[in-house]
């Protein structure tokens, strides 16, 4: 989907669509394809120094995972391994691009990963050694994976953001941001500096009614500033406990007396919260 990149052009992106929005677009692929998943991608950083890619990312993610929840479709979805040459690339930013996904209810992570000719900075180099590059996939793949063994027992039915007030993330889709997250089953979910989270809310696909929260700090996108976060929560269901999975496996979030539990997180990582009686 091409016609989704900013730098193209409003014009040139209703050629390419054939449809004026973006929406229409998955619309229409709703109506038309009878396939039980939508597949998108979203480089934004190819152009790291258009803030406006990853703007266009967070709206497109929240219009494409409204609609595959009311049509009853998943989400595939491809991130970006090379770059253009000499632009900036890290195992961090792949690390956005995969877990922002999932929080919108990804069910197949795919990489681009091109051989010489349109990107530079491959997976592979010309010789056919392997470059750094190939290593991150791995790496981010593993991390996956290790969140995807709890994840994929859950499927998504909603997103929300905590903490992006005074930033221009949102803006162009309109979407809301609020001091923290509550769901009924979890509660006060935040950072507690208050910088900005991603949360997949989920519900059990075996019908027994429970839920879970994939948690994800989105402080970082370009890999600028990481740092270390606290994130807190409740649990919103008496006597329960919770259970938390995070990139290298499971976590045991710290209690207070008053039900806050909390966690630590770095910059582009996240963490998988269920809960049991």
């Amino acid at each position: 989907n091409y016609g989704t990149v900013c730098d193209v052009g409003e014009e040139l992106a209703k050629s390419q669509l054939g449809t004026h929005t973006y929406k229409e677009y998955v619309e229409a692929y709703m109506r038309n394809i009878p396939l039980d998943y939508y597949s998108m991608t979203s480089f934004f950083h190819q152009f790291p120094e258009n803030k406006l890619l990853i703007a266009y990312m967070y709206r497109n993610y929240a219009e494409v995972a409204e609609l595959c929840r009311e049509n009853g479709r998943g989400i595939w979805s491809a991130g970006q391994v090379n770059s253009y040459e000499h632009r900036r690339m890290s195992v961090d930013m792949m690390r956005f691009q995969a877990f922002f996904t999932m929080c919108f209810g990804t069910e197949v992570q795919m990489w681009s990963c091109w051989a010489g000719g349109w990107w530079g900075d491959q997976v592979l180099n010309a010789d056919g050694s392997k470059s750094e590059r190939y290593d991150w996939v791995k790496t981010v793949d593993r991390e996956i994976k290790t969140i995807a063994e709890r994840y994929m027992k859950y499927r998504n039915v909603a997103t929300y953001f905590a903490g992006y007030k005074g930033t221009m993330w949102l803006d162009y889709g309109n979407l809301p941001s609020t001091d923290s997250v509550s769901t009924g089953f979890f509660k006060d979910v935040r950072a507690t500096d208050g910088k900005p989270l991603v949360v997949g809310d989920m519900v059990a696909r075996d019908g027994s009614g429970g839920h879970a929260l994939l948690v994800f700090l989105s402080d970082d996108p370009h890999d600028e500033k990481p740092c270390e976060r606290t994130v807190e929560f409740r649990l919103g269901v008496e006597g329960a406990v919770p259970m938390v999975t995070g990139m290298d496996g499971p976590v045991t979030p710290t209690a207070s007396a008053d039900g806050m539990f909390s966690l630590k997180l770095k910059s582009n990582r996240a963490a998988f919260i269920e809960y049991k009686r």
